[in-house]
Parts: structure tokens; C-alpha cells; sequence
């Protein structure tokens, strides 16, 4: 068999031998290549396991992604397109090679990323590392900016470095650099990082292993008792697959994939207990030195006790955030905070539209309104705009809410409303993050909120939701004939970027109607101190 014929399986099942797990990778996306890898002859495990040996990656910041790039060279980081290339040759009869496919669709070891250099005066050098970023997927700035998410130094000075700190951007040495395209994969930055001696910056980053990455032609047999077939020595043609092969043969597997039905654990999974801690690699941090545990073989046998629980899956996982119009130090603290539930921020937009991701989110701040935001060329793309709002509600109900479900919480059409400037308006039944946001949203309309309910006030606005039997603005406000609205009427008025009349919102007992001079008037409907009083309100209220 010649050398380039590595790789190259048998043609009804060109995968079969083969082991993938995934990392950051949305869930409608994994599903669909499971059901192509497995049709394919390949095995899908949802944990990253001692004999897989290919990682479908869609973000480097991942541990699974940290894990392999430091303890396993046998396993392969690959991209989502290998499966669905070899997927489309397997079902259109072309001639293909499936170790062809795998270089073309490696997982590159800078893609996602932007880098910058300082302390790098040689323009040569500086030419051939922006030619090496660009050749292994990352994007070259020659100037700072905030989307940048690595700053490569030669020694930690001078302006750029003293804003990477400020701005939060991950500084590393140009060992980093040179050692992850050596790698082929993006080494954790915390062995790179300036707190470490010189001499000890990139030990233990990664395990330089002479048995190195097995290849398919030693994970197939020899003959044809288990069904796997040696390579020929031209390219193997991919036939054609019966209708029925498309599903059969995988049901099985994709029972167990799916839970439908109990699964046998045939091998340990290395993403428990033994699986290293990544440090933090935030520029500035202080550094305890990285964790330099050995790759060891794990046992090979263990009961259902020993294994590790699942870890749940926090709110904002699977969903890819792009945090726009925030001073650094308040964009450094949101992208923490949604990095600390499990989701994936990204620097630039088209950066977020190249991600795999069950929802897309930009937020930007509650000052904005909806002129201000960016402008989203990718139509293909269900991306939604939220303000700092959204982030907070969800943080007080601790789950991720639909940004459709939750008005407040997005960009308004406009602030400072004509005829609100004239109002004055109190709430009542609103308490934690919808008093805050409520009466928040009252000022930016341009109205005066109000604390205390008084004769005179233009408008009460009700939690309708709110069934409790505490009504005492409610009657002091009826007693003077002072409007009273739900707060529907508020969020009609947000979502128009109007003054809406709120007739059909009234909430009070006695009926109001408006005369010609603009005076509403109270009708006689049983005994109240003001019985028959007519009250005069802010000529902005509009009752009908």
C-alpha cells in the first residue's frame, strides 16, 4: 500500500473505526452530523473518551478543546464540514479519500481568533507571523482595538500592553504563538503568560508524544472477518447508498445518543475527576503556575458510583453573544458574566455569525435605542439586539429569557416621547427587577416617576399580574379621579414610540370621560369624599 493511500476505508462505511465527541457545538447541528457520522460506520460518544480519536470543534475556549490540545496528539480537531463532505461524497458516488478530507477540514489552530503584536520591531518577522495567522485561520491586526483577543508580546511594556490589561485581552508570549502552530492547536495561554519566568514559559503546554496521532489505516484490520477492508492502492470510490442504508445500521447507536434506551459503558470517560483544571489566562491575573498533570491511561473498568455526574448545562450555554456600545471596563464585566453561564462571546459581528450557535445575541446599552444599534447584514442569521435589561432579568430568573418575551429588555424606538414630558407617573405592585426596569423606562419616555401617589398625579400604572389585595394607591388614586392603567399601556406605548391613548386600558371602577375643556370627570357611583368632583390632569393624558 502507498503512502497516499492513507486513510482511505472501506466504501460502505468510510468512518467505521473511527470516534468522535464534540465540543461547543449547537444542539440541532450535533444531532444532524451524529446521524451522518454514524450512518457513516463512525461511533458518536457525547463524552471525550480514552479512545477517541477525532474532536469536531466549533470554539477553542472550551476544556474539552484545552484538554486535547495539552494531553491527547492521537485525537484529530477537526471542523463540522469533515463529516458533511464526506457525508456528500458517500451519498453522491464520488471518488474521494477520507484522509484528504481530514487535512482539508483540520480545525485550524487560530481560527476565531484575532492577533496582535508589540515589542516586534523586525517588519520581516512581523510579516511572516501575520502570514502564518492567516494560514492557520486567525485574523492579523496591526493596530489594537477591543476585538482583539490576543496581544503577542515580547516582553510585557509599552501602550498596547498597558490597554490589552485594561481591555481584558489575553497577552501572551510569542512562544504561544509559535508553540500552538506547532501544536496545530491553540495552547492554553496560561503557560505563556508574563507572570512565569522566561525559562519556564510553554513547559507542560502540551505533550510532545513520539507514538503521535494513530492513522486510519492502523485503526482498520486486515481482513475481512469484523468488515473493515485495507485501502487499495488508488483512491477507494465512495458508492452510492441504498435508500434504507440511510437508516438502518444507526438506529441502534442513535438510540443510545439519544437516551431512548440504556447505554453500556464500554470505556472510562476522561472528562471526570482526572481531567486537568484550566487556569485562568486573563492578562493581568496573578499566576499560580499551570497544572501539569501526565496523561495517564485510565481503568479500564469502573462501576455506575465511580462515574461523575453530568454537569448541567447553565442558561446562556449553546447560545453566542456579541456585547456592542459599552465603555471596556462595563463590555469586561458583561462578557464575564456570560462566560461564567456557559455561553460564548465573540469580538467582532461577522465573528458571531461564523459561530455555531442555537441563538445569537448582541447587547448594547439601555441608553440605546434601536437607530443605534448595529446594522445586521446577514439576513441568514436570527440574530437578536437586547439591552443590559435582558441581561438582568435573566440573571434574577436564572434561566435564559426569549428577548421577543421580555419588551424591556430590548432597544425602544425612541426616547423622550412627546406629551410624556408633561406626565407625572407613580406605579404600584411592582417590586425587585420590574420596579426597577419599570420605572427606569417611565424617565426615558420622559416622564417624571413619581414615588408617592398625590392629587394632581397624571397617571397610575398597575402590575396587573399582581393579584394581591394591597390596593391603597389604587383607592387614593380613584378617590381623585387620577387615571389607572396596566402596564400594558406602557409597553404599547414603547413598542409604537407614541403617547397611546389609554381608554382601553383603564382599570378604574368609576368611569372617566373627558370634556371639551380637557378636564376629566368623576361619575357619581356610590359615596367617596370626592364624589362628583370634577379633577383637572396634565393636558398630555390622552383618555381616548
Amino acid at each position: 500500500m502507498g503512502a497516499g493511500d492513507e486513510g482511505t476505508t472501506a466504501a460502505d462505511h468510510p468512518l467505521k473505526g473511527l470516534i468522535f465527541c464534540c465540543t461547543s457545538i449547537s444542539a440541532d447541528i450535533r444531532n444532524d452530523i451524529t446521524k451522518k457520522a454514524t450512518d457513516l460506520g463512525a461511533i458518536w460518544k457525547q463524552d471525550l473518551t480514552s479512545d477517541a480519536t477525532h474532536l469536531i470543534v466549533g470554539d477553542v475556549n472550551t476544556p474539552k478543546y484545552r484538554y486535547v490540545a495539552k494531553q491527547r496528539p492521537d485525537v484529530k480537531p477537526m471542523r463540522i464540514s469533515f463529516i458533511e463532505k464526506v457525508h456528500d461524497a458517500w451519498v453522491s458516488a464520488k471518488n474521494v479519500s477520507v484522509h484528504e478530507l481530514e487535512v482539508e477540514h483540520t480545525f485550524p489552530p487560530f481560527l476565531g481568533l484575532r492577533i496582535c503584536l508589540t515589542n516586534i520591531n523586525d517588519e520581516k518577522e512581523r510579516q511572516r507571523i501575520q502570514k502564518i495567522t492567516e494560514e492557520n485561520g486567525g485574523i492579523y491586526n496591526g493596530d489594537l482595538t477591543k476585538q482583539v483577543t490576543h496581544l503577542v508580546a515580547s516582553n510585557p511594556e509599552g501602550k498596547k500592553y498597558q490597554f490589552a490589561k485594561q481591555w481584558g485581552i489575553s497577552i501572551v508570549s510569542i512562544e504561544w504563538f509559535h508553540q500552538s502552530v506547532e501544536r496545530g492547536m491553540s495552547l492554553d495561554e496560561a503557560y505563556f503568560s508574563f507572570d512565569l519566568p522566561a525559562s519556564e514559559r510553554g513547559q507542560g503546554a502540551w505533550i510532545r508524544s513520539a507514538t503521535g496521532k494513530r492513522k486510519l489505516s492502523e485503526r482498520e484490520g486486515s481482513g475481512s472477518s469484523d468488515g473493515r477492508v485495507k485501502s487499495d492502492p488508488a483512491k477507494r470510490k465512495i458508492k452510492r447508498a441504498a435508500s434504507d442504508r440511510l437508516s438502518s445500521g444507526s438506529q441502534t447507536l442513535w438510540g443510545d445518543i439519544m437516551g431512548t434506551k440504556s447505554v453500556k459503558i464500554d470505556t472510562i470517560d476522561e472528562w471526570g475527576a482526572d481531567a486537568p483544571q484550566r487556569t485562568s489566562s486573563k492578562a493581568g491575573s496573578s499566576a499560580t503556575g499551570p497544572i501539569d498533570a501526565p496523561y495517564v491511561n485510565v481503568r479500564t473498568s469502573m462501576s455506575m458510583s465511580d462515574l461523575q455526574p453530568e454537569v448541567p448545562k447553565k442558561m446562556f450555554h449553546d447560545k453566542g453573544f456579541h456585547v456592542y456600545g459599552f465603555d471596556s471596563d462595563k463590555e469586561s464585566q458583561i462578557r464575564g458574566i456570560i462566560r461564567g453561564f456557559d455561553g460564548n462571546t465573540y469580538p467582532a459581528l461577522q465573528d458571531l455569525f461564523e459561530a455555531p450557535a442555537s441563538r445569537y445575541v448582541i447587547i448594547v446599552p439601555d441608553s440605546y435605542i434601536q437607530a443605534d444599534c448595529p446594522r445586521i447584514s446577514d439576513a441568514s442569521k436570527a440574530v437578536q439586539i437586547v439591552t443590559a435589561w435582558w441581561l438582568e432579568r435573566c440573571l434574577h430568573e436564572d434561566k435564559f429569557i426569549e428577548p421577543d418575551a421580555y419588551l424591556l429588555g430590548r432597544p425602544m424606538k425612541r426616547h423622550n416621547i412627546s406629551g410624556f414630558e408633561k406626565m407625572t407617573v407613580s406605579v404600584t405592585k411592582f417590586d425587585g427587577i420590574d420596579y426597577l426596569h419599570y420605572t427606569k423606562a417611565i424617565g426615558k419616555l420622559g416622564a417624571e416617576f413619581c414615588e408617592r401617589v398625590y392629587q394632581g398625579r397624571s397617571l397610575l400604572i398597575v402590575n396587573s399580574a399582581d393579584k394581591s389585595v394591597h390596593k391603597d394607591k389604587m383607592k387614593a388614586a380613584e378617590a381623585w379621579g387620577i387615571p389607572i392603567v396596566s402596564q400594558k399601556w406602557l409597553l404599547e406605548c414603547i413598542s409604537e414610540g407614541e403617547l397611546i391613548p389609554f381608554k382601553r386600558y383603564l382599570l378604574n371602577t368609576k368611569p372617566i370621560t373627558e370634556k371639551k375643556d380637557g378636564a376629566v370627570e368623576v361619575k357619581k357611583e356610590g359615596s367617596t369624599a370626592l364624589e362628583g368632583v370634577t379633577v383637572k390632569l396634565d393636558p398630555a393624558v390622552k383618555v381616548s
